[in-house]
């Protein structure tokens, strides 16, 4: 019996959203108690997010078998990458458009950096190849 599974961009959209939500959910928390300013709070809410992100595409977006330890430090390296991307955006955006609410800047950065991510993780983080 077949079953019908989504296209992995597809996928990847999903457990984007989700990391993205934890990603969201994590900021707001972290600001809104006062333990952080937007921009650091970014921080801390990368590090909630990463969990949700390397597990969800390991397991359902790439499907990858190979070993946990590879795919993850190839995965974390992808996502600092796009971190530090996002953060320079992100941080940038909070000067350049201070009356816009810093979730909304959040959340438009961080649509603008999945390509990145989504590519480096297709073709590099989980598999065993590097495109040339």
């Amino acid at each position: 019996m077949s079953t019908l599974r989504p296209s992995r961009p597809a996928c990847f959209i999903v457990v984007g959203s989700l990391a993205a939500a934890t990603h969201m959910l994590a900021a707001l928390i972290i600001v809104e108690s006062g333990l952080a300013s937007p921009a650091w709070a970014n921080v801390g809410a990368f590090a909630c997010a990463f969990l949700v992100s390397f597990i969800g595409h390991r397991r359902y977006t790439f499907q990858h078998a190979g070993k946990t330890s590879e795919s993850l430090g190839k995965w974390l390296i992808v996502s600092i990458s796009g971190f530090a991307l996002n953060q320079i955006l992100y941080v940038s955006a909070l000067h350049l458009f201070p009356q816009i609410f810093y979730l909304a800047l959040l959340f438009a950065v961080t649509a603008m950096v999945a390509i990145f991510s989504y590519l480096l993780g297709k073709y590099w983080a989980f598999t065993h190849t590097l495109p040339i």
